[in-house]
């Protein structure tokens, strides 16, 4: 259990940070950003299932 909390806990730190840059661009670069982050995220997320 403890690994796992250590990667929860990188993992909330990651995507805190990286909605904080996205909130401080104009709106246009944020959209653009957030959309990029959700794509980029949705794959990381699929790569790791096909890995179980």
């Amino acid at each position: 259990m403890g690994d796992l909390l250590y990667y929860k806990n990188i993992m909330l730190t990651h995507h805190v940070n990286i909605l904080s840059a996205i909130v401080d661009m104009g709106e246009k670069r944020a959209k653009k950003a957030m959309r990029d982050h959700l794509l980029e995220t949705r794959n990381n997320y699929l790569l790791s299932i096909k890995k179980q």
